[in-house]
């Protein structure tokens, strides 16, 4: 019997995300399907040690909406969309990176368990350190004392990235205002813990 030519893979990590890379092997079929499968499966337990229970659920909750033929898959396209709903805010070079590593995919259709590692490898990517947001404020504290002006807060939030609108910038800013003043060592740790 005929031995065919089948395609054995492993992951590799390319600009921050896990991707399976694929080589031509005279393997057995089979042996080569286990070896895939072994590879998701260490993969996505990668992926849920760094998630709670909870937010896996929340998360398989969000993906079957997506989900709308019903077979356990979301379609390529919908991963942006799908990933906005699970709370995370990516930038456009982070979705096009996404984006490319999907097509290299086969398959036209995302499973839960291939979401789960980009969703994990953008959420790390995604939060910064305490000492870089705080960093980035400092540079508009005028004076050195650990505060920012409230107007400059809300300037920042309905001018800069991803705006806010007024009454939004106008609650947080009523959250953490003082005489006019923000603490912003305190606003970073606030914003971090929750």
């Amino acid at each position: 019997m005929k031995r065919k030519i089948a395609v054995s893979y492993r992951t590799e990590k390319r600009d921050g995300l896990f991707v399976a890379v694929g080589t031509w092997t005279r393997k057995q079929p089979r042996d080569n399907l286990v070896a895939l499968l072994r590879i998701l499966r260490k993969s996505f337990r990668n992926a849920m040690t760094d998630l709670t229970e909870e937010q896996i659920l929340e998360f398989k909750d969000a993906f079957s909406l997506f989900d709308n033929v019903g077979d356990g898959k979301v379609d390529k396209s919908q991963v942006p969309g799908l990933l906005r709903s699970v709370g995370l805010n990516p930038l456009k070079q982070d979705l096009d990176k996404v984006k490319e590593n999907l097509k290299s995919m086969k398959e036209k259709r995302v499973a839960f368990e291939e979401f789960l590692p980009i969703y994990v490898t953008l959420a790390k990517k995604q939060v910064g350190s305490e000492e870089e947001f705080i960093g980035a404020l400092k540079m508009f504290d005028r004076d050195g004392n650990g505060y920012i002006s409230s107007a400059e807060l809300r300037r920042m939030l309905t001018a800069l990235g991803d705006k806010l609108t007024e009454a939004q910038a106008e609650h947080i800013v009523g959250m953490f205002e003082t005489k006019g003043m923000i603490d912003y060592e305190k606003l970073v740790q606030e914003v971090l813990s929750n």
